[in-house]
């Protein structure tokens, strides 16, 4: 049988060994991030509350907008626009969720609409 002689030079065996280490490095990263805690995800309550923070006093005014087909004054539009797209939607859905407005929906998200795109060219 023939025998094979292998001749390292350094510089082949001190890359294997950078290999190695990183790897073990890697699995070592790992394990350690996956015992940290990771904060939950905001829910969609939390969201919401922050959604009626940022529209404070202007709440009201929004929904008869949107129920009763009210005026929005520039004020609460500017605040409506602030708030935000995201959160507008969030509550209007929100709304929608509870049994009395369950019949109404497709007015309401029309409703809704118009007052966004109201508020939205508001200068």
């Amino acid at each position: 049988m023939a025998r094979f002689q292998t001749h390292s030079s350094p510089i082949v065996v001190a890359v294997f060994a950078l290999g190695i280490l990183l790897g073990a490095m890697v699995v070592l990263v790992s394990l350690v991030a996956s015992a940290i805690p990771v904060a939950p995800p905001p829910t969609d309550d939390n969201f919401l509350q922050e959604c009626e923070v940022k529209i404070a006093t202007c709440g009201i005014e929004i929904f008869n907008a949107v129920v009763k087909n009210a005026t929005v004054s520039t004020t609460c539009c500017h605040r409506l626009v602030f708030m935000g797209k995201q959160c507008h939607d969030g509550l209007v859905e929100h709304l929608l969720s509870q049994p009395s407005f369950q019949g109404n929906k497709a007015p309401v998200l029309a409703s809704a609409k118009q007052t966004w795109d109201y508020c939205i060219s508001v200068p």
